[in-house]
């Protein structure tokens, strides 16, 4: 695997495209095989994103929980739960954002569907998810 930035770049990119056009498998191989810690992450989360986007919300969750960085596995849930509130399936989103097992996490991913729910309007369901906040953030 290669060195620099722009390569390992290059290789997270091929990771998210691989895994948009069906080929998961390979592209968590790829994304495994990365020498460099955080890229590594930054290519799972972009793994994860794209298997939320294609409706494998099963595997997007289970990719996102194998990522070590904190912030990179935050945005993975992240992505994922907004995957279902695009679709208005708040429930979902809800089961996906308690899933998280570090209360900040968790907290942020609820803090910003209840802000999304907000501004589209529906008050009474960002209330109700951000009640569910169970963390100061």
């Amino acid at each position: 695997m290669p060195d620099g930035d722009s390569k390992w770049d290059a290789f997270i990119t091929i990771c998210a495209v691989l895994t948009s056009t069906g080929h998961k498998d390979r592209a968590i191989d790829i994304a495994i095989s990365m020498l460099n810690g955080y890229k590594q992450c930054v290519a799972l989360q972009r793994i994860s994103m794209a298997l939320a986007r294609n409706g494998d919300i099963e595997g997007a969750v289970a990719v996102a929980m194998s990522i070590r960085n904190l912030h990179e596995r935050w945005g993975a849930f992240h992505g994922i739960a907004m995957a279902y509130v695009r679709v208005g399936d708040i429930e979902t989103a809800i089961d996906v954002a308690l899933s998280i097992h570090d209360a900040y996490l968790q907290g942020s991913v609820l803090q910003r569907m209840a802000e999304v729910l907000a501004r589209h309007g529906d008050a009474d369901r960002a209330i109700a998810v951000a009640r569910l906040i169970s963390h100061e953030l």
